[in-house]
C-alpha cells in the first residue's frame, strides 16, 4: 500500500518552505522517524522525520524547489525492510489505482516536463485565479513594481502556480511593441557578463535563499534611514576586565555582546515604540511588552540570527550564558524555530573587522537595528586636553514610516548614555 505525505504546518504564518535537502532518495528504504529531509521556511529550517517505514517510491520536489503547504512531498510504499516481506519498487511510468487510502491524482504527481506543460498548456486566466496573496518572491514582486507589470495579472508557470520571474519578463515584453519602445525593451533584459570556463554558478538555496529573499523584502518594503554616532568606551572596557574576573560568570567568557544587550534593552524600555514590528498586510505595527534582541551570529552557511527573548529579565551572566550557548549553535545549525523568531528589535557587530559606520539593513518586520563597531583608541580632547580614549561607533537604521528621526537618534543617545557610565546600568540588571 502506499503511503501520500504532505508538507505539513510547520509553523505559525508559514505557507511554505524550501526544499533543502532529501536525506533519502527514490528506491531508498526509510525507518519511520528517521529523518526525511530538510525544510527552509522564512523562520527556521526544519527536519521533517518520515511518517511511515517503507521504501521511497516518489519524490515530488526536488532540492531547491518550494513546496506549499498541504502538498505532496513524497510517496512511501509501506512495508519492513525484509526483502520476503517488503513491497517492490514499481516502475517510474506505473499506472496507480486511486482510491482513498492511495496516491490521488495531483498535478504534482506528473513528471517535471509534464507539469511545465499542463501549466502552459491550460493557461489560467487571472480572473479564473481564487482570491488571495499570489505565489512570489520578494525580488519577483520588486520586478513586476519595476517594469509596471501587474503582478495579480500575471499567470505563474512555477510550482504550484509561483510567479516567475520569466513570467514577469514574458509579461512585459509582451506589452512593448519593438517599433514603439526599442529602449524600453532592451532594458528588461538581464545584462550578463560573458562566461568563462573557470566561472562557478551557484545556486541561491537555504539560508543563503532565505537571505537573499528577506534582505530583498526589507529594503523594498521598509523607508529605513540611518543615524551614526560615536562612542567613548572606555569606562565599559575597564568593567569588562573587571566583571571578567568574577567568578558569577562560571566559566562563560564574558563578551561586549551581553554588555550591549542590557545598555539597548534600557533605551527600548526608555523609547518603547522602537521595540515594535510592522504588520504591511493590515497596515498597523505592535509595540512589544517585552524586549526580544535578534542577534546576527555569522557562520559558515551564512548569517543566522538567534532571539534571546525577555532580555529586560535577565542579568548580564545570564544574558553572556544564553548568548554563548545559543551562538554555538547557530554555527552547528541546531537552533529551533522558536530560537529564530519573535524579536522585536536586532544588535549586529562587525566584531574586529570594526569599520567607521554602516547601514544596516533592517531585520524586517522589525523597525529598529543597531551596528557595533571596532572599539580602538583614538585621540580626543578632553578639558581642552589631548586624551587617548577607547572609542566606537554606532550605526543605527529605523523605519521612518514607523519611527520619526528624532525617537531613533534619541535611542541611540540613550544607549550612548549608558554605555558611556555603565555603572548606572549594572544598577538596573533586572
Amino acid at each position: 500500500m502506499d503511503f501520500e505525505f504532505r508538507l505539513p504546518d510547520i509553523g505559525e504564518g508559514v505557507v511554505e518552505g524550501e526544499i533543502v535537502a532529501w536525506r533519502f532518495q527514490e528506491g531508498d528504504f526509510v525507518e519511520e522517524d528517521d529523518p526525511l529531509l530538510e525544510v527552509m521556511t522564512d523562520k527556521a529550517t526544519v527536519t521533517i522525520p518520515s511518517p511511515r517505514s517503507g521504501i521511497i517510491k516518489k519524490q515530488a520536489f526536488r532540492e531547491g524547489d518550494i513546496a506549499p503547504v498541504g502538498e505532496l512531498l513524497v510517496v512511501i510504499t509501506l512495508g519492513d525492510k525484509n526483502p520476503e516481506t517488503s513491497l517492490p519498487v514499481p516502475p517510474a511510468n506505473a499506472v496507480f489505482p486511486a482510491s482513498s487510502s492511495e496516491v490521488t491524482s495531483h498535478p504534482l504527481s506528473t513528471p517535471r516536463a509534464d507539469r511545465q506543460t499542463e501549466l502552459r498548456t491550460e493557461p489560467e486566466t487571472a480572473a479564473a485565479r481564487p482570491t488571495g496573496r499570489v505565489l512570489a518572491t520578494p525580488s519577483t514582486r520588486y520586478l513586476a513594481r519595476q517594469l509596471d507589470v501587474d503582478i495579480q495579472r500575471v499567470v505563474g508557470t512555477g510550482k504550484a502556480g509561483r510567479v516567475t520571474k520569466e513570467d514577469v519578463h514574458a509579461v512585459a515584453n509582451a506589452a512593448v511593441s519593438p517599433k514603439e519602445a526599442p529602449e524600453k525593451q532592451h532594458e528588461t533584459l538581464p545584462r550578463t557578463p560573458a562566461l568563462h570556463p573557470e566561472d562557478q554558478r551557484i545556486p541561491i538555496r537555504g539560508l543563503r535563499k532565505r537571505i537573499f529573499d528577506k534582505m530583498a523584502q526589507s529594503k523594498h518594503t521598509a523607508a529605513h534611514f540611518t543615524y551614526v554616532d560615536e562612542v567613548d568606551m572606555t569606562r565599559l572596557v575597564d568593567l569588562r576586565e573587571r566583571l571578567s574576573s568574577q567568578t558569577v560568570l562560571n566559566g562563560v567568557k564574558l563578551t561586549y555582546m551581553p554588555l550591549f544587550m542590557k545598555a539597548v534593552a534600557l533605551a527600548l524600555r526608555k523609547f518603547p515604540q522602537v521595540n515594535a514590528t510592522v504588520d504591511d498586510q493590515d497596515g498597523s505595527y505592535t509595540i512589544h511588552h517585552g524586549i526580544h534582541l535578534s542577534i546576527a551570529v555569522a557562520t559558515d552557511a551564512g548569517l543566522t540570527v538567534p532571539v534571546v527573548h525577555h532580555v529586560e529579565q535577565k542579568s548580564i551572566p545570564e544574558l553572556a550564558a544564553e548568548l554563548a550557548e545559543k551562538a554555538e549553535r547557530a554555527r552547528l545549525g541546531k537552533l529551533t524555530r522558536e530560537e529564530l523568531q519573535g524579536g522585536t528589535f536586532t544588535i549586529t557587530s562587525l566584531g574586529h573587522l570594526g569599520g567607521m559606520f554602516a547601514t544596516p539593513i533592517l531585520n524586517y518586520p522589525e523597525v529598529g537595528i543597531l551596528g557595533i563597531h571596532k572599539i580602538e583608541e583614538r585621540p580626543v580632547i578632553i578639558d581642552k586636553q589631548i586624551a587617548i580614549r577607547q572609542r566606537m561607533y554606532l550605526s543605527s537604521s529605523f523605519d521612518h514610516r514607523v519611527i520619526d528621526g528624532h525617537i531613533g537618534a534619541a535611542l541611540v543617545q540613550k544607549t550612548k548614555e549608558l554605555l558611556e557610565n555603565p555603572d548606572s546600568m549594572l544598577l538596573e540588571l533586572r
